[in-house]
């Protein structure tokens, strides 16, 4: 009798053996790549805090001198610039994550239907998000432009009175917002698309025995369940507008003047044009907790929604 016991005794810790081996190496084994990842992540983060609290030119031959916290007292007191910056950051983001996040609603529920040619017209509509922001600047800057583009040729017809777009002040981060609209409104009606094909159909059939319209099953059951879906799509939407760069950099550079500069705009200038690499990193170092917060902020939107 003790002779079968001892073996199946062996058998149960050789088991727990190798299940704590296996244990053991699913730790160890993706430790390699987490320490890279979070040098990559960390290093940069770590030495730009650190760098915002130097005045440094970029030269190698002068070392950077140790300014405390000078460079946040001067750009929160004394740097209009700044301001400008940031209101032009928030302004155009509040307008775009909008525009976007009503059209592409609207868009994906006029989509989520069952119609001849509905996959094409599905992929035709994604086709902005494709492309690249050089080739969409382009287009965008001659159909932009004063004199030769199709927009005023097309408010001419129409016996409106012609714009400059991207050329005036006034009219320059609005322009601005129209193409980014144009190129990521998709996304928002991809978002939305797949909240709404994961809907559940019984609150519609219950809604259309009960006599609900199509504005009343809409308001009362589809958009209260799609709310947590939306806002997860604005909150992406927002972190991206938030640090727009590249077609505001490709379009305008900021101008004209500083109408159009955001926030991101103004680190890259003062960074690499005017080599102030100290102040720059302190301006990244604002953007990043204006990022951070909101996305906190809309992150917890979400979830009071989503309760």
């Amino acid at each position: 009798m003790g002779s079968i016991v001892r073996p199946a005794a062996g058998a149960a810790r050789g088991a727990r053996t190798v299940r704590q081996e296996e244990a053991i190496l699913r730790r160890v084994l993706p430790l390699p790549a987490l320490l890279f990842l979070g040098a990559m992540l960390i290093f940069p983060v770590a030495y730009t805090l650190y760098m915002s609290f130097h005045a440094w030119q970029g030269n190698p031959m002068r070392p950077a001198v140790w300014m405390g916290i000078d460079n946040y007292i001067r750009m929160l007191t004394s740097d209009d610039r700044y301001w400008n910056a940031v209101l032009n950051t928030f302004y155009f983001t509040f307008a775009a994550v909008t525009a976007q996040s009503v059209l592409g609603t609207l868009i994906a529920l006029l989509l989520n239907r069952d119609f001849r040619g509905a996959r094409l017209v599905r992929a035709v509509i994604m086709l902005p998000m494709m492309a690249t922001w050089v080739a969409t600047a382009l287009v965008w800057m001659w159909m932009m432009h004063p004199s030769m583009g199709v927009l005023n040729y097309i408010l001419g017809r129409l016996g409106l009175p012609a714009s400059l777009w991207i050329n005036n002040a006034s009219t320059v981060i609005p322009s601005l917002i129209l193409i980014d609209t144009w190129q990521w409104t998709p996304l928002i009606t991809l978002i939305v698309l797949a909240g709404l094909a994961a809907l559940p159909r019984e609150p519609f059939e219950s809604a259309m025995i009960d006599g609900a319209s199509a504005f009343q099953r809409f308001w009362h059951i589809t958009l209260p369940l799609l709310r947590p879906v939306i806002i997860t799509a604005i909150i992406i939407r927002s972190i991206d507008c938030l640090k727009t760069y590249d077609i505001i950099m490709a379009i305008t550079q900021g101008g004209p003047g500083f109408a159009s500069e955001n926030l991101n705009i103004y680190t890259f200038q003062t960074g690499l044009f005017y080599f102030r690499i100290g102040y720059a990193s302190s301006l990244i170092v604002s953007l990043f907790v204006i990022v951070f917060a909101s996305s906190v902020i809309l992150g917890r939107v979400r979830r009071r929604f989503a309760e």
